[in-house]
């Protein structure tokens, strides 16, 4: 299999190269700096803000990833046009560009689920139609840009088989240090004070591992293309995380450490993907829980 990612730096594309390597597939990565030291990738140097991406590449791959995003990271300042046009115009721009070269592939995009906004019900899970039409106010343009991106799959004729995947919150080695768990297991290790907010936030998880294995079961199952809420192996909320986390280091949790920070996701108190169609369409397989990923990597620190 030729595949072809486009997005060079991020942890999800980290996992999706270290896995087709694995599966000895034909690998192709565009992106601003090459940091793959494997003779077999083939990388092509371009910064999505500054060239087109090159069609004739993508185009003879049998599945183009776009993995390419800004803004996942609020505590960095970039700016709304440069948002829009990776999270949302590039992409678009890709699959029009490969309508016109009649591309016979298979193209798999992201979405996220804060793209369903400021949302308080406890109760409510959203398949993917409720999740293209969601009217919770947004909190910043990259949730903006992701409902815009999953509004256009919705809406667009594509004739070659394209998977929107709409995501939870991935987590695994790899990812930013100051994400929430890696933040949890360094500041334990690390004997550092930890900070965070009221900690009530409901949110869904998924280890970046079993993403990347079921986007390759959809490709492999040939299921039909469209829109696709991702599963969960666990739903909780930040201080049931917190409470996982300290006790698979068996240290004692200080409650003290909830409401010293203010997040503006704490608005979006409940974020929860009903996958049924995902799971009537492919095998999931086996999911992870947080506490088995932990052990798995020996309670060591997540560089």
């Amino acid at each position: 299999m030729n595949i072809c990612i486009v997005g060079a730096s991020g942890f999800l594309s980290n996992k999706i190269v270290e896995y087709s390597l694995n599966k000895t597939f034909a690998v192709s990565v565009l992106g601003r700096k090459n940091q793959y030291t494997d003779g077999d990738i083939k990388f092509f140097a371009i910064d999505l803000l500054e060239n087109d991406i090159p069609i004739e590449i993508c185009a003879v791959a049998d599945v183009i990833i776009y993995a390419a995003a800004l803004g996942v990271q609020s505590s960095l300042t970039i700016s709304g046009n440069d948002i829009f046009s990776v999270n949302a115009f590039i992409p678009i721009s890709l699959v029009e560009s490969l309508k016109q070269k009649s591309y016979k592939g298979k193209l798999i995009t992201f979405g996220s689920y804060f793209e369903i906004g400021n949302a308080d019900n406890a109760f409510e899970q959203y398949n993917e139609e409720e999740i293209v039409f969601a009217k919770g106010k947004l909190p910043n343009e990259y949730c903006l840009s992701k409902r815009l991106l999953t509004r256009y799959f919705f809406d667009t004729d594509c004739p070659f088989t394209y998977y929107h995947c709409i995501l939870p919150t991935i987590y695994g080695k790899g990812e930013k240090a100051n994400r929430l768990i890696p933040y949890l297991i360094n500041s334990i290790i690390d004997q550092t004070d930890i900070k965070l907010s009221n900690g009530m936030q409901i949110r869904q998880y998924l280890l970046a591992d079993d993403a990347v294995s079921i986007m390759f079961n959809m490709i492999n199952e040939n299921a039909m293309g469209g829109i696709y809420n991702f599963p969960s192996a666990e739903t909780m909320n930040v201080r049931e995380i917190a409470e996982i986390v300290h006790q698979s280091f068996q240290t004692s949790l200080n409650t003290k450490i909830f409401g010293k920070e203010e997040r503006k996701d704490q608005l979006m108190r409940s974020l929860k993907l009903n996958f049924d169609k995902l799971a009537r369409t492919i095998n999931i397989g086996a999911l992870t829980t947080l506490n088995k990923y932990i052990k798995f990597t020996n309670n060591t620190r997540w560089n």
